[in-house]
Order: structure tokens, then sequence, then C-alpha cells
């Protein structure tokens, strides 16, 4: 299971820190590297969400979990559960 945390502003739709990446029983000799990924793919559609005036909740968890899980996917042919969570500040 991989876990990513991501705080972002409730009136904005901006994120207000990092997005944190955990794992639960999921291993990976690279996990840095990996860890290094998630915040990048995470960054980078919260941004375009945000461009596009798309930033609800349920867009954003969709679109985080379906990224993470393709590049999972395609980088280790693993198929870890991803949960996306959003705190909104």
């Amino acid at each position: 299971m991989l876990i990513v945390v991501l705080t972002i502003s409730k009136t904005e739709g901006k994120m207000l820190s990092e997005p944190e990446t955990m794992s639960r029983g999921f291993t990976d000799s690279d996990f840095s590297e990996l860890r290094k990924k998630v915040k990048q793919l995470t960054t980078r559609i919260v941004n375009e969400l945000q461009e596009e005036n798309r930033s609800e909740r349920k867009v954003l968890k969709r679109e985080i979990k379906k990224s993470i899980q393709q590049h999972v996917f395609n980088k280790m042919k693993k198929k870890p559960m991803v949960v996306p969570i959003i705190i909104e500040i």
C-alpha cells in the first residue's frame, strides 16, 4: 500500500507543503527514488488540475491514484493499493 498525504489550501487549491509518501507492506530497494517520482507526479497533477480549475477532491484523488498506479506498474510490475489523503486547510 502506498499512502500519499497532500495538504492543500481550501480557498486556492494550491499545495501548502510537499506531498508525503508512506509505504505499508510494499517494499522496494529504491523506495527513495519511488518517493521522489510520486512527489513529482502528485505536484504535476495538482498544478495541472488547478490550471484547469478542476481542483475538486474527488477528481484530484482519482487522478493521483491513477497516475501513481500506472507509474508503479510500468516500473516494477506491481499493483499496490494507492491511498491519496487530501487535507484541506
